[in-house]
């Protein structure tokens, strides 16, 4: 072979390998690294890094002058219960040590903790605390750029205010770490920002050093709804659309920038393609590892398209926001590596949250999903998160699953499972000691460090039944004695019953509860206590723990439940009038049952509602009393028209469409309506601020009509003013109408001014107040404002909060609120204390129709 020919090989090899080696490069080119091919042969584009401008430069390290000692507390570790236990916090702020052998020094700041639980600060992976600030003023509002359906550049930090007055309440409950997110009116909404959750201080002090940025999307009803007017997107096709022409664009520029970073881009361009619009997107599809992105997007085909775009483009999904559907494709979730990021309990709200279950956090976790509680704060209060732990606990999760769904599982979404969400060496020390077992109804936060700062101190004694804690997977504990006419599986009538051997609540004539046995026939009772003879004939039931608590149906009585499916489709609904008096009208007429809503209600024990009409005109029609388990209004119904209902204050300035935008308006409308009326019968408020039910109270003296206020958040400042003839029902968990969301509320206390009330001897009563789909929560509500809760009530004034107290406020015929001789039969047998996360429903009966075992568990 000729030297020439050689040289052409040579010449030849010299060209052609290197482009082959460049192509199985390019081809097995590790994307997670935040390059592309391209970097491999030229130079490498700028690592991202949030400190660029998330990071208060001026901030000083934590420096403490003692390390302080945690002693003698609990906590639950794999899901058991662990003594003595200790937490070392550094001087540094940090955790040093943790467990039952940390030995003790007098160099040490010590605190003991007297034998509560120690656990680590809880995080909400969900929440727009300082952007959707409270009060829920407009000035307060900056959760939405509502200008374009696509902002991807907005930055939540640039609207946190830290002077959010929530921040003081979330803290105090224990959420030390909060991930706060634009909100979802837009497809591509922007950045969140990671918090801690510091009082009074700015917000640079407040973020999380080193937290990954936190992108935000959105997809289904929300979008679409809001550019819906003639603009795009009206569609989840045109938000989809929208979605994968930013990402292209994105896309597009990464191509810019590799091709200046590789030396073949035109010698014209000076400058490194730049777009602040595209960049977090950019990072994004770079797969850099300091990024996360978090999606709205609540049922199996929205989850799906998403998935979809994540393919098309290559980027990765850290979790699905409200994920309502999860529970019917775990597998998606699992496949994906994506985290749930779910209500406990929340339904019913909109079409795309209709179908909701209880069962999800179980149904995920068994398959091995990574679960997560959060608030979507003030949507729910961040304040209860610790209790949406406890309701996932009770309809099934692991006790230590429900723990970690609001610790550590949101953690490590949002790539901080290394810093905080556990209490382990090196951690942040972000520590919060409870009053007791942190799953009990009502726990609450004694002492909250946040890293290694003790920033509330609250000084609650240890509660009285500190590991008051029931097992998920308990039996079902009620037993069919005598089956005549087939076991209790489902909906059944028995013309004659009896429950034998329980603690009865009967709330004739006194609280207090005495073992005995109740018998029915014909649907009627006809005995009540130790010494009822049970009929031969008689299907009797019992509980086998000797736990059996019988107690009456209770009563709803503030939302609007029955005259509406889904609050957001007014197909649905029975809808507003668009007059300011609607003293003729009726809600009976209105009324459909059997919706999910009625269902759960039932299941939960609540046999009776007090519906009232939608909207907020100012005189809005009459309410209706009936039982939830009918088929139809006319076979339910109790008392066709109950009270006419009036609107006063914030509620109707903001919402109506009558000109009644003053409170002297209001109350100068509503003084010439009763002058016109020769009988005025009761009247039902509702209203929060002290200062309009000073104005309902100079009403009520000056006509003398009988007044129950509900919502009440203020009424508690004016209580000594209160008389016998007015009644409060407070809504201390209502959703809609989030404690402290309005102005008119921003006076309200813990308990809403529940202990104050009751302390003066107002009659007092518990609602939910708007959110008719939570009505099933009631026994709850009331049982977190009584001494098994945070409350002062006692125990048994706060079950009679929700039956026999508003059966006399309204009243009611006999036996609703009671169980009395010769009434219809109207009650619930629990397995335990009905008011807290101990006792289940068993059996719910009203006249000959009972319904129990596995029929009362939750859809």
């Amino acid at each position: 072979m000729s030297k020439y020919v050689l040289l052409g090989i040579c010449l030849a090899l010299s060209v052609v390998a290197p482009l082959i080696i460049f192509r199985g490069a390019e081809k097995n080119f590790d994307t997670t690294l935040g390059g592309s091919p391209r970097a491999i042969r030229c130079k490498q584009p700028p690592i991202f890094s949030p400190k660029k401008y998330d990071i208060n430069p001026d901030r000083p390290p934590i420096k403490y002058s003692k390390q302080t000692l945690i002693k003698n507390g609990r906590t639950v570790l794999n899901g058991s219960i662990v003594e003595r236990f200790s937490v070392l916090i550094g001087t540094n702020g940090k955790i040093v040590n943790v467990g039952q052998d940390v030995k003790e020094s007098d160099a040490y700041e010590i605190i003991d903790a007297e034998g509560k639980y120690i656990m680590p600060g809880t995080v909400d992976c969900h929440s727009h605390l300082g952007v959707h600030g409270k009060p829920g003023l407009s000035g307060n509002t900056d959760v939405n750029e509502i200008t374009n359906p696509v902002l991807p550049q907005m930055r939540a930090i640039d609207a946190l205010d830290s002077e959010d007055f929530a921040i003081d309440h979330i803290l105090r409950s224990g959420v030390t770490t909060s991930l706060v997110l634009p909100g979802s009116s837009n497809t591509m909404g922007g950045e969140g920002v990671i918090v801690k959750n510091k009082i009074g201080t700015s917000n640079s002090d407040m973020l999380f050093p080193g937290a990954p940025m936190a992108l935000k999307m959105a997809c289904g009803e929300n979008p679409k709804h809001y550019y819906n007017r003639g603009k795009a997107p009206s569609s989840r096709m045109g938000s989809a659309w929208f979605m994968r022409e930013k990402l292209q664009q994105a896309k597009d520029l990464i191509k810019k920038q590799d091709d200046f970073d590789c030396g073949i881009t035109s010698k014209s361009v000076l400058h490194r393609p730049e777009n602040l619009e595209l960049n977090g997107l950019s990072y994004l599809l770079r797969n850099h590892p300091n990024i996360t992105l978090h999606v709205h997007c609540y049922q199996t085909h929205d989850f799906e398209m998403i998935v979809r775009l994540s393919k098309e483009f290559n980027f990765k999904i850290d979790t699905f926001q409200h994920a309502i559907e999860a529970h019917k494709v775990p597998d998606l979730f699992l496949k994906n590596n994506i985290s749930a990021a779910i209500f406990a309990d929340r339904f019913g709200f909109k079409t795309e949250a209709y179908e909701a279950s209880v069962d999800t956090p179980v149904i995920l976790e068994r398959a091995g999903v990574n679960v997560i509680l959060k608030s979507d704060h003030p949507v729910t209060h961040s304040k209860w998160l610790l209790m949406s732990a406890g309701k996932a606990y009770y309809f099934g999760m692991s006790l230590q699953g429900s723990l970690d769904a609001i610790t550590i599982n949101p953690a490590k979404a949002l790539k901080l499972g290394h810093r905080v969400g556990a209490l382990r060496a090196g951690y942040d020390a972000d520590v919060v000691i409870y009053d007791r077992h942190p799953l009990q109804l009502g726990a609450r936060a004694d002492k909250v460090f946040v890293d290694g700062a003790l920033l509330v101190d609250n000084k609650i004694p240890l509660h009285s039944n500190p590991n008051k804690i029931e097992s998920t997977s308990r039996p079902d504990h009620i037993v069919v004695e005598q089956s005549i006419g087939g076991e209790c599986t489902t909906r059944t009538r028995y013309s004659s019953y009896a429950i034998k051997d329980a603690l009865l609540y009967t709330m004739d004539g006194t609280e207090d509860a005495s073992r005995g046995n109740v018998v029915v026939l014909n649907g009627n009772v006809s005995c009540v206590g130790s010494s009822c003879v049970i009929p031969s004939d008689a299907v009797v039931f019992s509980v086998t723990n000797q736990n059996g608590i019988l107690t009456p149906g209770m009563i709803e009585s503030t939302t609007d439940i029955g005259l509406k499916d889904i609050s957001s489709e007014v197909t649905t609904n029975d809808g507003t009038s668009t007059t300011p008096f609607n003293e003729d009208l009726r809600a009976r007429d209105a009324v459909r049952m059997e919706s999910r809503t009625m269902r759960a209600a039932f299941k939960s024990g609540v046999t009776t509602v007090i519906s009232r009409r939608q909207g907020n005109a100012l005189v809005n029609g009459w309410s209706v009393a009936f039982h939830t388990n009918g088929k139809m209004i006319s076979d339910s119904v109790i008392k066709e028209q109950v009270a006419l209902h009036v609107n006063i204050g914030l509620l109707i300035k903001s919402t109506s469409k009558q000109q009644f935008n003053s409170v002297s308006e209001q109350v100068s409308k509503l003084r010439g309506f009763f002058n016109k009326m020769s009988d005025i019968p009761l009247i039902v408020a509702k209203c929060h601020q002290a200062d309009d039910l000073d104005q309902l109270l100079s009403l009520q003296k000056e006509f003398g009509f009988k007044l129950i206020v509900t919502g009440g958040a203020e009424a508690h400042l004016i209580s000594d003013m209160i008389t016998k003839n007015v009644s409060v029902i407070v809504t201390p968990i209502a959703e809609g109408e989030q404690w402290l969301e309005d102005w008119d509320m921003r006076r309200s206390s813990d308990d809403f001014g529940s202990s104050v009330l009751y302390k003066n001897g107002v009659s007092l009563g518990v609602g939910i107040g708007s959110a008719a789909a939570s009505t099933r929560n009631l026994r709850w509500a009331a049982g977190l404002l009584s001494t098994d809760g945070f409350g002062v009530l006692p125990p048994s004034f706060a079950l009679k909060s929700i039956t026999s107290q508003i059966s006399d406020m309204f009243s009611l015929p006999d036996g609703v609120g009671r169980i009395k001789v010769g009434t219809r039969a109207n009650f619930v047998l629990f397995d335990g204390n009905p008011i807290t996360f101990e006792g289940r429903p068993k059996l719910v009966a009203v006249g000959d129709m009972l319904e129990c075992g596995d029929q009362l568990k939750q859809f």
